[in-house]
């Protein structure tokens, strides 16, 4: 089973890096080459795809909860493809999320796709866990599909019984998650990932002792995101900033923060919980307005929404649609428009967790300390 991104690393710095007299040294150097490379990329390696606007539940602290209305227009498989297709290098991590990605009758075949025509190295797709049947039929027939490639699954958890039904505003979606994960543990497939995600809340986080070990005892690997809205980037013109701003969830006090991160720390030195806590802590110091990592979004991250319009990263808005460069991601990413947005976006700053993970991997320091 992957754990997590860092995974190559860990396994390149102890079977390599070791106790070498002049590690850092090579740290630094080698991503000094890894940085040029990423910057003459000539499309993104990391895509978010909001595959649908459906969803089967209303959750309070979901900052997409204005576009969760009906299906109509979302990108067909055809364009899907042509999309997959026209991307210059194969992508290092797609995730699927919404919405809800299993109310898509197609969501095997958009892996698929992806898959076959990029060569896409590893799929994510976020769920609330309800579509027991569906998620686990999919993720058999995935597997089996593509037996070299690597999938992961996560679930959402974002507290025991009755405080993840409490946000997710329904009875019974912690034991439907809770079976989801059960079931998926007995496909037994190597390239298969489990991940329990938890965003982190004022109504959780008093929680989250606990539920970090119920976790353990289900032995998957446990994510954690602290909720965002708009006041959680820094350094940019608001004029470009989605309007994603959750309905009724709110983030822990600023003195709570700082409970979160050691209640995280104290989680383990598992090489997953390490990323997880410089993450955590780099998003309490961001918050802080003490920035520490610099974002490489405009050069590694896209985010494609069900319509086809398209992004730099989730927190900031459509610069245009890929229909207006028929489907074709190297002409959009190159495109005046885009080089503009990117442009505008060189000293900003926020919490999204594949944002700043993707970032992560390529600083220096934060290489250091997990290697």
């Amino acid at each position: 089973m992957y754990q997590n991104q860092f995974s190559m690393f860990e396994r390149i710095g102890h079977t390599i890096l070791g106790n070498l007299p002049f590690r850092n040294i090579i740290i630094e150097n080698l991503n000094k080459f890894r940085i040029k490379q990423i910057k003459k990329l000539k499309t993104p390696i990391n895509v978010v795809f909001y595959v649908t606007d459906g969803c089967n539940l209303r959750c309070k602290h979901c900052f997409y909860w204005k576009n969760l209305k009906n299906k109509n227009d979302e990108l067909k498989i055809d364009k899907i493809k042509k999309i997959a297709k026209s991307f210059k290098h194969p992508l290092h991590m797609l995730s699927l999320t919404g919405g809800e990605p299993f109310m898509r009758q197609d969501i095997v075949e958009i892996c698929n796709l992806f898959y076959k025509y990029n060569n896409t190295k590893r799929i994510n797709i976020a769920t609330n866990g309800i579509l027991t049947g569906k998620i686990v039929e999919a993720t058999k027939i995935i597997l089996r599909n593509n037996p070299t490639k690597r999938f992961t699954i996560f679930i959402s958890l974002d507290g025991l019984q009755s405080t993840h039904d409490s946000i997710r505003n329904y009875n019974g979606s912690f034991e439907k998650a809770i079976k989801t994960i059960k079931e998926l543990k007995k496909i037994k497939n190597k390239n298969l990932s489990i991940f329990v995600a938890t965003t982190i809340t004022e109504q959780n986080f008093e929680e989250l002792p606990e539920l970090i070990q119920f976790v353990k005892a289900l032995k998957v690997i446990h994510k954690f995101n602290l909720l965002r809205n708009n006041s959680t980037v820094h350094n940019i013109d608001p004029s470009l900033l989605h309007d994603f701003d959750p309905q009724h969830a709110k983030l822990p006090k600023n003195k709570d923060l700082e409970k979160v991160f050691q209640i995280i720390k104290n989680n383990g030195k598992s090489i997953s919980n390490k990323v997880e806590t410089l993450k955590i802590k780099y998003s309490i110091d961001l918050l802080k307005n003490f920035h520490k990592i610099k974002c490489l979004a405009t050069f590694t991250d896209m985010v494609l929404f069900p319509k086809g319009d398209i992004s730099v990263c989730e927190p900031t808005n459509s610069f245009g649609n890929l229909k207006d460069w028929d489907y074709n991601v190297y002409k959009a990413w190159d495109s005046k428009h885009a080089n503009k947005r990117k442009s505008k976006l060189k000293s900003c700053s926020c919490i999204q967790s594949c944002n700043l993970l993707n970032s992560m991997k390529y600083d220096t320091k934060t290489l250091k300390k997990i290697l």
